[in-house]
């Protein structure tokens, strides 16, 4: 075994055909490219591809697939119909995948298998005809790559294997989160996949969280191509400083909070958290927050000339946890009313992999002195945000989350005042796994809240927007 193994990659949501292969091939999520099922309004990805990539950069790619994609790639595909039979489907696309190679010679062929998937509607997922058909589409991808050998075609070429979805389990349809759907295997190797030798093979195995938007990233890294312009995934197969050796991230928006964050600061456990690196940003203060929170221990300052607003201002600490190469990010209020003792609470989801997008919840855990007004806010605007994504969740106003290295790099906040609701959207349309936690809250008692007539009015108005585009 030669290569590296990504054994926690997962696809996006919805877990369908064309939404995943969309996201594959331009590295983007369903809300950028526009593909969010199998059944399109209109054709063609709303963004460009690694097929665009290639030509820009005077090289070529070839999908071959059936006709479904063309739906989302167009010219970029050569179809086999999917009425085929389905024990003879398979063939008939290894065929046409051999006269591409044959007749263009494609820097780029991206060939789907479909057999397993229409084996897993028809019979059901994990039964004995399932993984009979998961073994001989195994064997034909040998085939495949052997004849590619004998040829020539895979000198100096390097092979990525994937799924666009995987298999619910039951009778039917899929399309939802299932850990069944959600993840897939991902494995690759040749020339310029870094492996080392462990156990007497040339292998690496990769556990940190990867999704199907790094095939694009990838394959235009590996081609000498530039990334699709939407692209926000990874690349695959190159060595590269583990995840666990990042900085972790821990971002604190300040606006007139002087006299909060010598105290906030203090309380960051930094004995409990690895290569810990706090960014303060600054939104236009006139009391010296700046100059506070660097006495205070502070390792970055980042300062807004003028008060540009709380989502402007998170958007510029996640930019600068983004630039940090950061492995995670949390993001605490400089008001003290969270306790930044708990940052490795709300870290634990991220760090065993089971959520890229944590909240701190007042509302299951301890509160003090929240004011009666602020409280009915609070929870008529989580009222809103379930209605509005179709998800439970008990504190959407929160000022307390941490993201995984995934969420922080496809997190967009659009609105400068209000980011709360809306980028909860954001990562929720785009596949994020979301989990609340609980945590302690008590009410400042220093300083002035950023909450005023015009937050609360601006909330619905950027909450009805996200929801359109």
């Amino acid at each position: 075994r030669m290569g590296v193994d990504y054994i926690n990659t997962s696809t996006v949501y919805p877990a369908r055909t064309v939404t995943g292969f969309s996201s594959m091939f331009t590295g983007a999520p369903p809300k950028v490219h526009g593909m969010r099922s199998n059944f399109v309004p209109s054709l063609g990805v709303k963004c460009e591809s690694i097929f665009d990539s290639l030509r820009a950069s005077g090289m070529s790619g070839k999908l071959v697939g059936i006709a479904h994609l063309v739906d989302a790639f167009g010219d970029d595909v050569e179809t086999v119909t999917a009425v085929t039979h389905n024990d003879e489907i398979d063939d008939a696309l290894v065929a046409r995948a051999k006269a591409v190679m044959e007749r263009d010679d494609p820097d780029l062929l991206a060939l789907q298998l479909l057999s397993v998937d229409q084996t897993g509607h028809a019979r059901g997922s994990y039964n004995s005809e399932y993984l009979a058909k998961i073994e001989a589409t195994d064997r034909k991808i040998e085939e495949f790559l052997g004849w590619c050998e004998e040829r020539g075609f895979l000198d100096d070429a390097t092979v990525l294997i994937t799924s666009d979805h995987g298999q619910g389990i039951g009778i039917g349809g899929h399309g939802h989160m299932s850990p069944e759907e959600r993840y897939v295997p991902c494995f690759m190797w040749g020339s310029g996949v870094a492996i080392r030798q462990a156990h007497g093979e040339l292998c690496r195995t990769v556990d940190q969280p990867r999704s199907v938007m790094d095939v694009a990233p990838t394959i235009a890294y590996f081609l000498g191509a530039r990334p699709p312009g939407q692209s926000m995934g990874q690349v695959l197969g190159v060595e590269d400083r583990p995840d666990e050796d990042k900085p972790l991230a821990v971002i604190v928006p300040a606006y007139n909070e002087a006299e909060n964050l010598p105290s906030t600061l203090s309380r960051i456990p930094r004995g409990q958290l690895r290569n810990l690196s706090v960014i303060v940003v600054d939104d236009g203060s006139s009391d010296g927050s700046a100059e506070v929170a660097r006495l205070h221990g502070a390792d970055k300052v980042v300062r807004h000339p003028v008060n540009r607003g709380l989502g402007a201002a998170l958007r510029t600490g996640l930019q600068s946890a983004r630039e940090m190469d950061a492995r995670a990010a949390v993001y605490i209020d400089a008001d003290g009313e969270y306790p930044p003792e708990q940052i490795p609470d709300l870290l634990a989801p991220i760090e065993a992999g089971e959520s890229d997008y944590v909240l701190g919840s007042r509302y299951l855990g301890a509160r003090e002195r929240q004011p009666l007004v602020r409280s009915i806010a609070n929870r008529l605007f989580t009222w809103m945000l379930c209605l509005a994504s179709g998800r439970r969740v008990t504190d959407g106003q929160t000022g307390f989350r941490a993201f995984s290295r995934r969420a922080l790099e496809c997190a967009e906040i659009i609105h400068d005042y209000n980011y709360a609701q809306v980028l909860t959207l954001d990562l929720l349309k785009k596949g994020m796994r979301l989990r609340e936690v609980p945590i302690n809250y008590r009410f400042r008692t220093r300083g002035r809240s950023f909450i005023s007539a015009r937050y609360l009015w601006r909330v619905p108005v950027g909450m009805l927007r996200e929801m359109l585009t």
